[in-house]
């Protein structure tokens, strides 16, 4: 496997060219996440008894909302192919990305055209034209979708086995 694979720490040589900037953009080592795989595989740390369990019935399915502002893109695709590797497509309704008004060219529509290619009309994107804020930001998420189960999500997290299921 690739850097990150099976959830084992990653790290970059130093010898790199690349400016240190992203860094100090991002508060974390964006580098070291654009070389991470986006269907990297991670541990299931459940319990044992969680991993046998079923669930008789139809569950409702979920609208997974992420708010992100200046993310690095790699961070927020991992997100999204994350929920969308680990959710049972049956359960998983949409998924609505909430730029708090992004600078970040990164974030446009470029993102738009990938996410649109890869998963057709399970994304959703939402820009505010000015900063709201985070509540502001979820009530928006909200307001744009039509799932009767609504999750909301740092734009940063990758999902697990099992995760929707009670």
């Amino acid at each position: 496997g690739g850097l990150g694979e099976g959830g084992v720490a990653a790290t970059l040589r130093d010898d790199s060219q690349e400016p240190e900037t992203k860094y100090e953009d991002y508060g974390y080592n964006a580098r070291l996440s654009d070389r991470i795989s986006l269907d990297r595989s991670i541990p299931d740390y459940r319990p044992r008894k969680c991993r046998h369990m079923t669930y008789v019935g139809k569950l409702p399915q979920i609208a997974v909302v992420f708010i992100f502002v200046n993310e690095a893109l790699s961070v927020i695709l991992r997100s999204v192919h994350s929920v969308v590797n680990h959710t049972p497509p049956h359960l998983l309704k949409e998924i609505i990305l909430v730029d708090d008004n992004s600078d970040s060219a990164d974030l446009g529509v470029g993102m738009e055209r990938y996410l649109g290619h890869r998963y057709p009309g399970l994304v959703k994107i939402v820009r505010n034209r000015k900063r709201e804020g985070l509540i502001r930001a979820r009530l928006q998420g909200w307001r744009a979708s039509s799932a009767p189960v609504i999750g909301f999500f740092d734009a940063h997290v990758e999902f697990n086995v099992g995760w929707v299921q009670p």
